[in-house]
C-alpha cells in the first residue's frame, strides 16, 4: 500500500451513525477517506471497481447486495480492496469463520470505538487482518443453536485436524473449551510461551490469519474438537 490508504464507507444506516465512523476515519493520519454518499451494495460496488480504495468499510446488511455478495463479486475481479464488515453483534454473529478466513475480511461492530477503527485500520494497512474483541463476545453470547457449525464448517475442521500433531489437537481442544494460554501452559505443565508457539503453528498451518480467527475457529468448531 502507499503511505496514505484511501477508506471508502458505505452504510444505509441514519446519518449519526455513518456520520460517527467516517468522522472517526477523517481524523486519523495515513488514511485519507473517500467522501462518497453510498447507501447499498450496488453503488458500494461500482464505487469500489472504480475507485480502488485500500480499504472499504460495508455495512453488513447494504439494501440491493449485501456485503458479502460485494466481496464475492470483488474476489471474482480480483481487486485488492480489502474489506472491513460492520454491523451489530447480532447481524455479524450469522457470519461463519469461513467465510471471514477464506476473504481475508476484518469485522468491527457497533460497540467498537474509535481506537479499535484505528487498531483495525492499521492492521489492514500493515498487511494484516482484525476482528475486534466485540464480535467474539458477541459469537461466544449468541444462543446455543447458533454456534452449531455448519456441516460444512464440520468437514473443514475435520481435515483441518488432520494437519496437527496431538500436541497441537490437546491445545486446540482446550482452546474450544475456553481455557486461556496461561491456563493451558498450567494443565499441560508447559511455558506460556511454548503455548503461544503452538498456537502460532497451528493458525499458521489452519491459514488462519488476525487477531483472535484461531479462538474464533476452535469455538465456532467447538463440537469438533471436543470430541478429540
Amino acid at each position: 500500500m502507499s503511505e496514505t490508504s484511501l477508506v471508502l464507507f458505505a452504510s444505509h444506516r441514519l446519518p449519526v451513525a455513518r456520520m460517527g465512523l467516517s468522522g472517526w476515519v477523517r481524523k486519523m493520519p495515513l488514511f485519507e477517506y473517500a467522501d462518497l454518499d453510498i447507501h447499498d451494495g450496488e453503488q458500494a460496488l461500482l464505487a469500489i471497481l472504480r475507485h480502488q480504495p485500500d480499504i472499504a468499510i460495508l455495512d453488513i446488511n447494504l439494501p440491493k447486495m449485501n456485503a458479502l455478495e460485494v466481496v464475492k463479486i470483488l474476489e471474482k475481479n480480483h481487486s485488492k480492496t480489502k474489506t472491513i464488515l460492520w454491523g451489530s453483534g447480532t447481524e455479524l454473529s450469522l457470519i461463519s469463520m469461513i467465510q471471514v478466513q477464506s476473504f481475508g475480511l476484518s469485522v468491527l461492530t457497533f460497540e467498537d470505538d474509535q481506537q479499535d477503527l484505528q487498531d483495525c485500520l492499521s492492521a489492514i494497512h500493515k498487511g494484516k487482518s482484525y476482528i475486534s474483541n466485540s464480535f467474539f463476545s458477541s459469537v461466544s453470547s449468541a444462543p446455543s443453536d447458533s454456534n452449531k457449525p455448519s456441516s460444512l464448517q464440520s468437514r473443514f475442521a475435520h481435515v483441518a485436524i488432520q494437519k496437527l500433531t496431538d500436541r497441537e489437537k490437546t491445545v486446540m481442544k482446550l482452546i474450544s473449551g475456553g481455557k486461556s494460554t496461561v491456563q493451558i501452559a498450567d494443565h499441560l505443565c508447559l511455558s506460556h510461551r511454548t503455548i503461544d508457539s503452538y498456537r502460532l503453528k497451528i493458525a499458521k498451518k489452519l491459514n488462519l490469519k488476525g487477531k483472535n480467527t484461531l479462538l474464533l475457529f476452535a469455538h465456532e468448531n467447538k463440537d469438533v474438537w471436543q470430541c478429540l
